[in-house]
């Protein structure tokens, strides 16, 4: 009875450490998914330097269905920055007065009534790229400077 005992005290403790390893996401690593840790401002208010993350691979087919709003992890020039894609192969995007625009609709309006976003564009993406940006409008280097990614630069579908 003692081991028994023993024994169920043993798996919780494990169980308590994997739950709080894996931030909850207790099957995450079974699904291939990585983690990952958010690193600078430029995901300000949504995402705060130092918070833990992850993030679920993704195909080329995948990326271009993803739909407007959602956070990835991009590759630009080697380094694996968080971004959220905002448009996809043949949209226009643009900031104008405040706003950003997406082929002339208004989109993260909640992240622009807290973040001031200069004007830009339009800019219509090419094929197979896709236009991001970082919440934290003034403190991020995203395709406003860079240009449109390519959809297989994008790494990963951030999940929290």
């Amino acid at each position: 009875m003692k081991f028994v005992a023993l024994g169920i005290a043993f798996a919780a403790a494990a169980g308590f450490g994997w739950y709080w390893y894996t931030d909850g996401y207790v099957t995450a690593p079974f699904l291939g998914w990585s983690r990952y840790e958010m690193s600078g401002s430029s995901m300000e208010p949504t995402m705060a330097d130092g918070e833990s993350f992850y993030c679920e691979p993704l195909s080329r087919q995948e990326v271009t269905d993803l739909r407007p709003a959602t956070i990835v992890v991009v590759d630009i020039d080697g380094r694996l920055i968080v971004k959220r894609l905002v448009a996809q192969s043949g949209d226009v995007v643009e900031g104008r007065g405040g706003q950003l625009l997406l082929n002339g609709d208004p989109l993260l309006t909640d992240v622009t009534d807290v973040n001031e976003l200069g004007d830009f564009g339009p800019v219509e993406v090419p094929a197979d790229q896709v236009f991001v940006l970082g919440d934290n409008f003034v403190a991020s280097a995203d395709s406003r400077s860079t240009g449109p990614v390519s959809v297989v630069d994008v790494e990963c579908r951030v999940r929290n």
